[in-house]
């Protein structure tokens, strides 16, 4: 099959690693596949680096395409309208960001992919009836796999994400203290990487949630669920159902997490953790077998029912406008956190001043009081000596 799997940016995301690791094991499959991105960022090294055939959506040209894989309502529609004929498979990944929904529009999407069970609530609750197939979240089990044994006592906690920020991240820097453990940032916040397998190699314990939990499971190291939308502890054979079903947000289970539930959880830490974990991931979540179940979904879609290019080309100039506009929106949330924090330093440190300058004038008006007094002191000495 010619296949065009569809992205809205190629970054180095959950939902544009997915694409990469999905384009690539499509094509060691056989097919033919091209990952078409609106945008071009980090991930295209990495999906080179598979030999996967990348291309902007501007300059795609593809005159054949027998499947549509996308996995946002922009590109989705784009492609739709390039290729009339051509099927279109959907991979929702959010139940929260609307750009990244099905197009609900009849005679457009086929089938879609759910990765979760929280998702998949989400999609079945759309006014559309639409077929979903509800798969497990793939990993690349050979990139990521234990190069270096765990530590008998862990010292290092990876905080990897896009998202944990300000009191969420004190709470979880204040339990990584109580517990000794030194932390180690990455994601947007603490620097993006092209390679996350070599980074798990250098720590005990891995934080986060969705994709990343997996991946450093399979590299065998303890996960802990921990994000912005909440925690859920450590993944373990008996928790690992309900934290997949929630697609490792953070939300499966009850109970809140305060610095001392965290520390006193990371004081649990065992080796036998990591070999739990990467035969969990080895057992539901090999990417090769998610491509050939993806396969399995695209070879059996009949043709789909006659488009309108021109509405599928206004609506994707709308789901493009919804982007921009959550775009927008995100920097300026990021810039008001910095200059919050800017502003809350600022306060600490003109508090820190006023205290230097209380006990400045308090030091002063002590001195000055005792250089008044010893004439007096002095005065009652000499009288007492008369006496």
């Amino acid at each position: 099959m010619d296949i065009v799997v569809g992205t809205h940016a190629l970054g180095l995301g959950g939902s544009e690693t997915y694409a990469i690791a999905l384009a690539d094991h499509l094509q060691r499959l056989g097919h033919r596949v091209v990952l078409c991105a609106a945008g071009i960022g980090r991930g295209e090294e990495l999906a080179r680096a598979c030999g996967v055939e990348v291309v902007t959506l501007e300059r795609y040209r593809g005159s054949s395409c027998d499947r549509i894989v996308a996995q946002d309502g922009a590109t989705a529609l784009a492609l739709a309208e390039r290729h009339p004929r051509a099927p279109l498979t959907f991979v929702a990944h959010s139940e929260e960001f609307d750009p990244q929904l099905p197009p609900q529009l009849a005679k457009l999407t086929a089938a879609v992919i759910v990765l979760n069970g929280r998702v998949e609530k989400r999609i079945r609750a759309l006014a559309a009836d639409l077929p979903i197939v509800r798969l497990t979240q793939p990993i690349d089990v050979s990139r990521f796999r234990p190069r270096t044994p765990l530590a008998e006592t862990p010292r290092r906690l990876l905080v990897f994400g896009n998202n944990l920020r300000g009191r969420r991240l004190d709470l979880v820097v204040a339990a990584a203290d109580r517990a000794g453990l030194e932390i180690v940032r990455a994601g947007t916040l603490g620097g993006e990487t092209a390679t996350p397998e070599l980074l798990f190699d250098d720590v005990d314990i891995v934080m986060g949630y969705g994709r990343c939990v997996l991946e450093g499971m399979a590299c065998g190291r303890p996960a802990y669920v921990y994000d912005h939308l909440g925690g859920d502890g450590w993944v373990t054979a008996d928790s690992y159902p309900r934290l997949e079903e929630d697609g490792f947000g953070g939300r499966a289970l009850s109970g809140a997490l305060d610095p001392e539930r965290i520390a006193e959880d990371l004081g649990r830490y065992r080796l036998e953790m990591g070999i739990v974990n990467r035969d969990l991931v080895v057992r539901h979540h090999r990417a090769e077998h998610h491509a050939q179940q993806v396969v399995e979904v695209l070879a059996g879609l009949g043709e789909p029912g006659e488009r309108r290019p021109d509405a599928l080309s206004e609506l994707a100039r709308l789901v493009r406008g919804q982007w921009a506009t959550r775009a927008r929106a995100d920097e300026l949330e990021a810039r008001i956190g910095s200059l919050s924090a800017q502003l809350a330093d600022e306060r600490g440190a003109h508090a820190a001043l006023r205290r230097v300058h209380e006990e400045t004038v308090d030091s002063l008006r002590h001195r000055v009081g005792m250089a008044l007094a010893r004439p007096l002191d002095a005065a009652r000495e000499w009288r007492d000596r008369r006496r």
